[in-house]
């Protein structure tokens, strides 16, 4: 049986996709800094930056942080079609800062990189 889609056809579907992304997306990673003292901080770096698409946020829930009531906002990010981007790894997108949760892009014929993410507010 012949595939669906030939690579060409799914290169250009991809090319396509990745021109429908309207919001601008920094990727940031957790960069491990020795502290001289035996430790290791982690603060977040910028790794990249890409066009994507935010949609969100989605019903979250309720949580409580150190006696602190707050609202967790699930997010369906997508982005273009081979973005490097892992669990823990940060998402600035319009003021909003998330947390890659999951990445939920299909194993074949995606267009794009589908994660969600999460938002504490």
């Amino acid at each position: 049986m012949p595939a669906l889609l030939s690579p060409s056809e799914l290169t250009s579907l991809r090319a396509y996709a990745a021109t429908m992304l309207p919001d601008d997306c920094t990727i940031r990673a957790a960069t491990r800094t020795p502290d001289g003292m035996g430790s290791s901080s982690a603060p977040f770096a910028d790794v990249a930056t890409v066009k994507c698409a935010a949609i969100g946020p989605q019903a979250g829930q309720e949580v409580t942080i150190d006696s602190r009531i707050g609202a967790l906002a699930i997010w369906i990010i997508l982005l273009p079609w081979g973005t490097a981007v892992v669990e823990g790894n940060q998402l600035v997108i319009g003021g909003h800062t998330l947390t890659v949760q999951a990445d939920l892009t299909p194993k074949s014929y995606a267009a794009v990189v589908e994660v969600r993410a999460s938002e504490m507010k």
